[in-house]
């Protein structure tokens, strides 16, 4: 069976949600203990939205960027993969760290609406962070392809 990224984010979901079923019950805890709990979950969320982001995006990116490399690198398919391979691992490594640092960040949650506010805000961060870095990517391309005198100007 093949593991793509949705096929472990339904399992990372399944076994999230068996654990909380058999081992939370919010209304038995005390405020600290429910405010930790509420944080887990928030963080467990929020890990699995961008996770599933960051995969989808990057290997988005991954295939149709090598077109552009390839452009920039003459044809010279052995070093465009190869970049594009290390332009890949990189751009995982930012994103998914970058996400986890937040996580350090965040107030504690003290009720369902919070949580919510809370991904929600660390979620927009995240993409907003993936579309400069993506804007910032292309731009680099532009002036390099600028550089190398390889884009044509279009004719009416």
């Amino acid at each position: 069976m093949q593991r793509t990224p949705s096929y472990l984010l339904t399992i990372y979901f399944t076994k999230l949600s068996e654990y909380f079923e058999n081992t939370i019950s919010l209304n038995n805890f005390d405020a600290e203990s429910k405010c930790t709990d509420m944080n887990t979950i928030a963080y467990a969320i929020y890990l699995a939205i961008t996770y599933l982001i960051t995969v989808k995006v990057g290997w988005r990116f991954y295939r149709n960027g090598r077109v552009f490399i390839l452009g920039l690198l003459e044809q010279n398919h052995t070093l465009a993969d190869a970049i594009n391979n290390i332009l890949l691992v990189g751009y995982y490594l930012v994103n998914l760290g970058y996400a986890t640092v937040m996580i350090s960040t965040w107030d504690t949650i003290h009720d369902w609406t919070e949580m919510l506010v809370s991904i929600t805000a660390m979620t927009g961060q995240i993409f907003l962070s993936l579309g400069i870095l993506h804007c910032f990517n292309m731009l680099v391309i532009y002036i390099i392809s600028k550089r190398n005198h390889s884009i044509q100007p279009l004719k009416s």
